[in-house]
């Protein structure tokens, strides 16, 4: 109580005088996740960091071990759970400095500067943090949590705005014995712990408010069993008897756990056609791995006997929000779906293991609409095609990740995708490494010839005694030289409006000529300097 009655009073007398509470050592560093770059020196508003990062790190904190004012100018983004370490001094986190005021509340799906966390992370402080002048923004229905530990002080102050994506959820705080939060503030879903807790007028505590009087009470049921291979007459409460189908709230197994919880796969977990997985008002997990005991079984590799798998071609769509954890993700024939709408968060952590059948060369599309998230670890980032207009987070890096908006391509039609300068190409929305990128010479887009050829069914061949590259299908044979400025279509000379050259051993060609003597069609955004070429 005396350490309460301290910082309060030193709270006082910092605004007697008219001042913001800064750390003794008076250090300054601005954070930028959405403008900032960890190589800016973050001692100016014009070159912020990026991210928190380490204190051994190239990150705002590095500059921050004897306490101090970290400025957030633009988001500051915590991609994962993240301990803030022990600094020498106190941290004050604010938007608001040198009579700047950052704060930016719009969009309210996404503030453009703001706390904020990926939905479902902890920060565990264990230092004495101050939150002042600042939008706290709590992203989706996965509440965040600040976690107060030993010997820390939490302080928010009246000044702190809380803002939600999700109506009635907010952020959680827990204060460990020990620890200490002054809440003066701001609005939250909870203020729980066994540490010093002090809650001013200005703070709004909504947990009763959020309770949905209908559903079942907390503690009744939060795990639930998964084998599709069972029956929908067992209660799916043990592992001995688990249900075979996820149903819906009224039957199978989501029924269960309306307000969320955990679905253990401890055999095949079927999706036998695309599914709509009901919302439930709190996040769910599926896992292969419960009280110690691991049900995971890759084989056969065809087929395996303990994963999560989907009928060939089907999508799961999902409103709530849905945590993959330590489980077989695997992609049977053709290529599966995951849809993340009506602000829902997925997250596919570290330890989930990826398998696809034996002949495949792809694992399952995401898509994530706009005002959704989706935080991936670096693995998942590699294995799985992602699209949309929401928000794709490294969980490893904390790091958004930029993605292609999807579109619907009738059966039949092959769209390839090509921007300037990016290594990583379009076909029918997957992605795909490039060569070598396209280019932009003499004022005409090349691009890398084998890419675009194979892509629409071609094969090439390189004779390099003639430096001539020869592209054929079925109907047509396209025979250019290099530096030539005339090429051959089917025997017949034609003029190129720009001559193939050689750049870093790959050989570039002009991509409407090439396109559309193969029968595609080429449309050219200026905005993106993107090539879409469609046949």
């Amino acid at each position: 109580m005396k350490k309460i009655l301290s910082v309060i009073l030193a709270m006082l007398m910092l605004l007697a005088m008219g001042v913001t509470a800064t750390a003794s050592n008076g250090e300054v560093v601005f954070l930028s996740t959405s403008a900032g770059d960890n190589s800016n020196d973050g001692l100016t508003p014009e070159t912020p960091k990026k991210s928190w990062e380490k204190l051994s790190s190239n990150g705002a904190i590095s500059l921050l071990e004897a306490g101090g004012t970290m400025v957030v100018i633009g988001k500051s983004y915590l991609g994962g759970d993240y301990t803030l370490p022990r600094l020498r001094g106190e941290l004050t986190i604010t938007s608001a400095y040198g009579g700047v005021d950052y704060k930016n509340p719009n969009p309210a799906s996404n503030p453009a500067c703001a706390f904020k966390m990926a939905g479902g992370a902890n920060l565990t402080i264990q230092s004495d943090v101050t939150f002042d002048d600042i939008i706290i923004f709590q992203e989706g229905k996965l509440n965040n949590t600040i976690t107060v530990t030993s010997g820390a002080v939490l302080t928010i102050t009246d000044k702190v705005v809380t803002t939600t994506k999700v109506e009635g959820v907010y952020y959680n705080i827990v204060v460990e014995k020990g620890g200490t939060a002054i809440v003066n503030g701001g609005t939250f879903s909870s203020i729980t712990g066994n540490g010093e807790i002090s809650i001013g007028a200005g703070a709004t505590i909504y947990a009763e408010e959020a309770v949905d009087p209908d559903a079942p009470a907390d503690g009744d049921i939060d795990t639930v069993f998964h084998n599709s291979s069972a029956n929908d007459q067992n209660d799916g409460l043990t592992p001995a008897t688990p249900k075979k189908s996820l149903g819906s709230l009224t039957s199978g197994l989501v029924s269960l756990i309306p307000r969320g919880g955990t679905i253990v796969t401890v055999g095949k977990s079927y999706i036998g056609a695309s599914f709509a997985f009901p919302q439930t008002s709190g996040p769910v997990t599926f896992t292969s791995v419960y009280n110690g005991v691991d049900y995971k079984n890759p084989e056969p590799a065809t087929n395996p006997a303990c994963a999560f798998k989907m009928a060939s071609g089907a999508t799961l769509t999902i409103s709530s929000d849905l945590i993959f954890e330590d489980i077989i993700l695997f992609q049977e024939n053709n290529q599966n779906t995951i849809h993340v709408t009506e602000g829902a968060t997925l997250i596919v952590r570290d330890n989930v293991i990826f398998m696809t059948k034996p002949g495949n060369e792809y694992h399952y599309r995401i898509i994530v609409d706009e005002g959704c998230t989706a935080i991936l670890s670096a693995e998942a980032i590699k294995n799985f095609d992602i699209y949309g207009s929401g928000e794709v987070v490294n969980s490893t890096t904390g790091e958004l990740v930029e993605v292609a908006e999807y579109e619907e391509i009738p059966e039949g039609v092959t769209v390839v995708k090509m921007t300037i300068g990016k290594s990583t190409g379009y076909i029918n929305n997957r992605a795909r490494p490039l060569d070598a990128a396209p280019i932009i010479r003499e004022s005409r887009t090349m691009l890398p010839v084998r890419f675009v050829a194979e892509a629409f069914g071609a094969t090439v061949e390189w004779d390099g005694d003639t430096s001539t590259a020869t592209v054929k299908t079925e109907e047509v044979e396209i025979k250019i030289t290099i530096g030539a400025t005339t090429a051959k279509v089917n025997g017949a000379e034609v003029t190129l409006d720009a001559p193939a050259f050689i750049e870093s051993s790959r050989t570039y060609m002009p991509v409407r000529f090439v396109a559309e003597n193969l029968g595609a069609t080429v449309a050219w955004d200026g905005a993106t300097s993107t090539a879409t070429l469609t046949k």
